[in-house]
């Protein structure tokens, strides 16, 4: 991946709360698997295996997964984004699967 690629993605992760620095050191918790769902976006467009609704749709969802507004589960080369009943404040507790790449 390019640098300046790599360097808007992490401006982006920052952006949406990803990302946060406290003194010397950063706070990453959703970043490393968001970046990884991110690489097999970009192999899976690649290899049109998805299409660029599906890129476009996908993205959404890590941008909502990096605002803590999904959840994702990941088996195998399975990945699901599940929604989070907010209403009960269970922030673990899947409620719909919203988009799944394979």
């Amino acid at each position: 991946m390019k640098k300046a690629t790599k360097n808007k993605i992490l401006e982006w992760f920052m952006q949406e709360g990803a990302i946060q620095q406290e003194e010397n050191l950063h706070i990453a918790e959703r970043a490393f698997l968001a970046n990884r769902i991110i690489n097999l976006i970009k192999e899976y467009a690649k290899k049109k295996k998805i299409t660029p609704d599906d890129v476009e749709k996908n993205m959404k969802m890590v941008k909502l997964f990096l605002q803590k507004k999904v959840d994702v589960k990941w088996d195998g080369n399975m990945i699901q984004f599940l929604s989070c009943d907010e209403e009960k404040n269970d922030s673990s507790k899947p409620l719909e699967t919203k988009s799944t790449m394979k």
